[in-house]
């Protein structure tokens, strides 16, 4: 399935990188979906939009042999998730004015979750 990235409020791109990165098995019963609703208008899960809670979302995905890595140019953030020992890899990579949504596209894109702009 292909995601419009342009298309999406913050909350459903925060809902699908809390379902497709995070795998929160919250999704599958409408009882769940309404517990993560209910959660997420309390302040959870704000990736798109809150460094805190995009940073934590890149910590549960890097692990012992990934790296992150973010530049800042001309008023914008890349960030890229790559092989610790190679960093040329890129195995996720993505551009935004705003480094938490940099940091959620390019998990996303780590991921192999398909999105258009």
């Amino acid at each position: 399935m292909k995601y419009k990235w342009s298309d999406m409020t913050n909350r459903e791109k925060n809902m699908l990188l809390s379902n497709k990165v995070l795998e929160l098995e919250c999704f599958s019963t409408l009882e769940g979906k309404h517990w993560y609703e209910k959660h997420y208008q309390l302040g959870n899960w704000h990736y798109t939009t809150n460094l805190h809670d995009a940073m934590d979302l890149s910590k549960r995905i890097i692990k012992d042999n990934l790296e992150m890595v973010i530049y800042y140019s001309n008023q914008k953030y890349q960030c890229q998730i790559n092989h610790k020992h190679d960093n040329r890899s890129n195995l996720g990579a993505a551009v935004s004015t705003s480094l938490s949504e940099s940091i959620c596209l390019a998990v996303l894109k780590y991921k192999k979750v398909n999105i258009e702009f």
